[in-house]
């Protein structure tokens, strides 16, 4: 029995070794991959410059009794660049990159285009130029310290040039025909006479007694002849009551003078003859005075040649103004427009 015991014992031993385990699920060793390379930042693409329709272009493609307009005018960017844009085809073409003035920006005297010739006067910071758009060629005509107007003479044989502040100022001109420059050390309210051989110019002069206004000074009226611009002549003395100021040309030889009392406040109208001097009231009233003699300002006018459209500009934005209809059409982003002549 013993050996049996033994014999049973010992085989319960070996069963029990031989016993299955559960099984352990090992996982396969996972190698670690390195981090990738820091990439450089793609920039974005360039941008690329489309082209820009303008305002005036996209205007007359929209509007086409716009192209019945038979004329053409100039304006300026807000960027100072000189375009001229012309209704009937709605093109538009850069004449020059920079205008503008140093100190009166917005200004219509900032520049002007020639009345007859290729020729296009226009300032530039302090200085004043003249390009040929012909030729396309610039040249510098006068440099100073704070120019400040730009125009032509009613036939356009002189450009006359403002330069100087308030205290003190003078004019100039440059003559077209053999480019000379003539500095006349005076300036102040100018016309030219309708066949631009003289000019009436309202100069500052110091009176005694001083007067409690205008810083002392009163104002003559001046006569220079183009063809001699260094011999001017007094035509109306001012003194400590009266101010003596040129209002326009009646005839070549012809001036009209404002008379002005600044105590009493009274202003009366003279003509006077330069040949003779003979002085004759003027019997219309400052007012109607103004709309009928001949007081040249620039060769640009507002209103186009057949009296149909008016140009102008506001709040950064040129307007063309149909008279017939009233109607009122933003035709270009900028300012100053003139009709080209």
């Amino acid at each position: 029995m013993r050996r049996v015991f033994l014999l049973i014992a010992a085989m319960s031993v070996i069963l029990m070794g031989c016993t299955p385990r559960t099984p352990v699920s090992v996982e396969p060793p996972v190698s670690e991959s390195p981090e990738p390379p820091a990439q450089e930042p793609v920039a974005d693409p360039a941008p690329v410059d489309e082209p820009q329709t303008s305002l005036f272009i996209e205007t007359v493609a929209g509007r086409t009794d716009l192209k019945e307009v038979a004329f053409s005018f100039t304006y300026l960017t807000h960027e100072g660049r000189l375009m001229k844009a012309t209704f009937s085809d709605g093109s538009e073409l850069q004449l020059i990159d920079k205008v503008g003035g140093a100190h009166f920006g917005y200004s219509d005297d900032e520049y002007e285009v020639h009345p007859a010739k290729p020729l296009i006067a226009y300032l530039r910071g302090d200085e004043a130029f003249l390009y040929n758009y012909e030729l396309n060629k610039t040249q510098s005509l006068y440099e100073g310290d704070a120019v400040s107007m730009v125009r032509w003479s009613p036939l356009g044989g002189y450009l006359l040039i403002d330069d100087g502040t308030d205290v003190r100022r003078s004019n100039s001109f440059y003559r077209v025909s053999d480019g000379s420059m003539f500095s006349m050390g005076i300036t102040g309210t100018a016309y030219w006479s309708p066949d631009e051989q003289y000019l009436a110019i309202g100069v500052a002069e110091p009176v005694s007694p001083g007067l409690p206004i205008h810083d002392g000074a009163s104002t003559s009226t001046v006569i220079v002849r183009a063809s001699d611009p260094d011999a001017p002549r007094i035509l109306a003395q001012g003194d400590h009551e009266l101010f003596c100021t040129p209002w326009g040309w009646l005839s070549n030889t012809e001036v009209v003078v404002s008379f002005w009392h600044w105590e009493e406040g009274t202003q009366v109208l003279y003509t006077i003859d330069l040949v003779t001097e003979e002085k004759n009231p003027y019997t219309a009233s400052p007012e109607e005075a103004s709309n009928t003699l001949f007081r040249h300002v620039s060769s640009a006018q507002p209103v186009s040649a057949d009296g149909k459209y008016r140009l102008y500009s506001e709040e950064g934005k040129v307007i063309l103004w149909v008279r017939d209809s009233d109607e009122r059409i933003v035709i270009a982003a900028g300012h100053t427009p003139k009709w080209w002549p």
